[in-house]
């Protein structure tokens, strides 16, 4: 079973960074289709393509759309088969590493020099240590064989 391609109305054409995203996506469907998934998943990928496929609507809410079927179907790859597109975890780990450990480092500055106004000095340290995370994550997945070649760009 193969994934299907995308198929892209007329009057969605012209916007070049609407064109830039759709092309992205497309090679992200073609790298899908050159890796052995389970038929649940083309399944629901197909699904999703066939909701932008079939889309009604303004050029704006096109794009809106396709960031959003973009990234359920980047996760939903990543959740059953493990796939992940290049610097995938780094990205997901940068904003964790600033809500996760940013944000009660900030606190513990904050309060142990009295004032609330060093809450943000964590959050440049819970960044770096959230892209350090991601990136032995990314690190990991390239080593396992499960980083495609491809950066999803928004």
């Amino acid at each position: 079973m193969e994934i299907k391609d995308l198929t892209i109305k007329g009057e969605y054409k012209g916007d070049e960074k609407l064109e830039k995203r759709i092309s992205n996506f497309q090679s992200y469907i073609d790298l899908l289709n050159s890796r052995d998934l389970d038929n649940d998943v083309i399944d629901a990928i197909n699904s999703s393509i066939d909701e932008l496929n079939n889309f009604e609507g303004s050029k704006r809410k096109f794009k809106l759309r396709l960031m959003k079927v973009r990234s359920q179907v980047v996760r939903h790859v990543e959740k059953q088969s493990k796939l992940v597109p290049q610097n995938y975890y780094r990205k997901l780990w940068l904003a964790l590493g600033m809500s996760v450990f940013g944000m009660p480092i900030g606190v513990v500055f904050g309060t142990s020099f009295g004032s609330m106004a060093y809450l943000g000095v964590g959050l440049p340290i819970g960044m770096a240590v959230g892209i350090a995370v991601g990136a032995s994550m990314d690190k990991r997945a390239l080593k396992e064989g499960r980083q495609l070649d491809i950066e999803i760009s928004s």
